[in-house]
């Protein structure tokens, strides 16, 4: 995405725009991918999934990836991520200055 900078952080790679927006964590069999404000993102829970639901599903927002299959349509993909990327500059998600994360 442009203006967006990949860092490491905690041994995991995490995309940044004015602020950590979204991460991803590999294992063995398997990815997650997370989003950093994902309770505030507007988007049908059918693609985003509670992180803190106990389903077998695995961790992360977009379930348990085992491979490009697992992952919606990338029309999908993209507008999660450019409106993950968007609460990172919208001031009125930034007043008490702190993250608010997607449990």
């Amino acid at each position: 995405m442009p203006g967006c900078v990949e860092t490491m952080k905690w041994s995991f790679p995490h995309f940044d725009y004015k602020g950590v927006f979204c991460n991803m964590a590999s294992f063995k069999s398997h990815c997650a991918f997370y989003f950093w404000k994902a309770a505030l993102l507007q988007y049908p829970k059918v693609i985003l999934k509670n992180r803190a639901a106990d389903d077998g599903e695995g961790m992360g927002h977009l379930g348990k990836i085992t491979s490009l299959k697992d992952l919606p349509p990338d029309k999908d993909l993209i507008d999660i991520l450019q409106r993950a990327k968007k609460l990172n500059v919208d001031d009125h998600h930034r007043k008490n200055n702190r993250y608010i994360l997607g449990f």
